[in-house]
């Protein structure tokens, strides 16, 4: 069932209804948080996508995201001391299992079926790339590589998903990558 927004009820009241309405347990009162870190991140893409260094360039070859949702040729919209500012609101959820942590990532970030990349809401602007991070993930599978002349190698996850959101369940996760 997709999430419907009604035209007089805010984006927080119709997320409550539609976990109330779908038995999801445990989350309504994370959904709020979890909105506004997506809703930092879509703006984060809007002001900055304009300056993509990943622009597909005819004949030169590279690494390019050819489908990023965000890409425009727009100037960034809010630029606080003449600096692209960055807006992004990670977020670190803690909690008892079976609090909801895990049921919240997968209903948002479910490759093709979470709210945020699940295709039904692709008609209307939402198709965004969404992954699960993996358990375990080295520094380069995240980041990169780099060659000797400072080029970044490989098809790294953080690349791979800009434009995109990618949640992590477990924190350990990320600090082992940066290890």
């Amino acid at each position: 069932m997709g999430l419907i927004i009604m035209h007089n009820m805010n984006v927080f009241d119709a997320m409550t209804e539609y976990v109330d309405r779908n038995h999801y347990v445990d989350v309504s009162d994370k959904v709020p948080v979890f909105l506004c870190s997506i809703g930092t991140h879509i703006f984060n893409g809007l002001n900055k996508c304009g300056t993509c260094p990943f622009i597909p360039v005819e004949g030169v070859e590279g690494f390019e995201i050819e489908s990023c949702i965000l890409r425009h040729d727009k100037n960034p919209i809010y630029t606080p001391m003449s600096h692209v500012a960055d807006t992004r609101l990670h977020i670190l959820m803690r909690g008892m299992k079976g609090s909801g942590k895990s049921v919240l990532i997968q209903l948002f970030l479910s490759p093709k079926t979470g709210l945020l990349s699940n295709m039904a809401n692709a008609e209307i602007g939402m198709g965004f790339r969404t992954d699960i991070g993996p358990n375990s993930i080295t520094e380069a599978g995240m980041f990169g590589s780099v060659d000797e002349e400072g080029n970044i190698m490989g098809r790294p996850l953080a690349r791979e998903m800009c434009g995109g959101f990618l949640g992590f369940e477990e924190f350990s996760s990320i600090t082992d990558a940066g290890k």
